[in-house]
């Protein structure tokens, strides 16, 4: 991440030999606003471009991607592509208003894993945002994202330089070094920053909003694996909770991509915000998996049958993620 692999705020004070400089190439472009500018002169709601970029010479993560492998260790925080970010600086958009810019670079490799994995090229911007957060000390919004037809913003995307020794240590070790001397896993790092910015906020007095507003995805990870699939008991909604707007869901199912312990994928996306609002439970009668909400304080029950294709000669094992950004539960069978 981006606070292991930072460039040099001012090289003249290092020794040149001591020194790699890097050329980024494009890869494609991240857009958004600032919601919380911190100690900067940003403005809020500034839109700010992120330039996902690429150099063969940024580190490897110590294991190669395989969704198998890879995903239970990217939940217990065990591993992440280490990402180069560069300090941000000012542009204008197409209307010729002042925007911002960063730059956020990726060994060449782990370029044509994001481009065949799409889970991973989420979670890959969500990274690449928290490391340019981290690096400025400032907040970008989760629900302005998009991402506009562009290779990079900006005429050229600026040298990088870094510390010869930053690239050769073993970034592992390094956060296991900063994990074991202050904070008990990577992840509190970056909450210790958050609760440094949300420090400035004003206080009213009052008790905050249940959900807040540009706020579900702040302070949750960025994946979450559901280890509870059995079904709880719930207490039936209240007349007013069930004239409350009702739970959309979107599915969508497919065959897995580079594994062979699974043999079916389902998508479904709604707005739910955690993976605590589902609850999951296969039906082997039927055949079919069972989907509702649990979060009946929001919303009205809804349930959500999925017929199943018989190619599980018993019932199947069930492996849940969900994605924060896209609001999508992910289901292994």
């Amino acid at each position: 991440m981006s606070f292991l692999l930072r460039p040099l705020n001012d090289s003249s004070s290092n020794n040149s030999n001591n020194v790699i400089r890097i050329s980024p190439e494009p890869c494609f472009v991240v857009k958004s606003k600032v919601i919380n500018p911190g100690t900067t002169s940003l403005s809020s709601n500034a839109k700010i471009f992120i330039n996902i970029c690429h150099n063969d010479q940024i580190p490897l993560p110590e294991i190669d991607f395989n969704p198998a492998i890879v995903y239970p260790l990217i939940i217990n925080n065990q591993w992440e592509i280490p990402i180069v970010t560069s300090s941000i600086r000012e542009d204008v958009d197409k209307k010729g208003n002042v925007c911002y810019v960063s730059d956020c670079c990726i060994n060449t490799k782990c370029v044509s894993w994001i481009q065949h994995d799409l889970q991973l090229r989420e979670i890959v911007v969500e990274w690449c945002l928290e490391s340019c957060e981290l690096r400025a000390e400032l907040e970008i919004s989760r629900d302005n994202i998009s991402f506009p037809k562009l290779k990079k913003k900006g005429d050229t995307i600026p040298e990088l330089e870094i510390l010869r020794e930053d690239l050769t240590e073993n970034y592992e070790e390094t956060i296991n070094d900063l994990v074991n001397r202050e904070q008990k896993e990577p992840v509190s790092i970056i909450e210790k920053r958050r609760d440094f910015l949300a420090e400035d906020e004003p206080s009213t007095g009052e008790l905050p909003p249940l959900i807040p507003i540009d706020q579900s995805s702040r302070r949750k990870p960025l994946i979450e694996e559901i280890e509870d699939l059995s079904l709880h008991e719930t207490k039936k909604p209240k007349v007013e909770e069930i004239q409350k707007k009702s739970i959309s869901y979107e599915l969508s199912m497919g065959k897995p991509k580079d594994t062979s312990e699974f043999l079916l994928k389902i998508e479904v996306t709604s707005e739910l915000n955690s993976s605590l609002d589902y609850n999951i439970k296969y039906d082997a009668k039927s055949n079919k998996l069972i989907i509702k909400n649990t979060n009946l304080g929001i919303y009205p029950e809804k349930k959500l049958k999925v017929p199943l294709p018989d190619i599980f000669n018993n019932p199947p094992k069930l492996e849940c993620f969900f994605v924060k950004p896209e609001r999508r539960l992910i289901i292994f069978l």
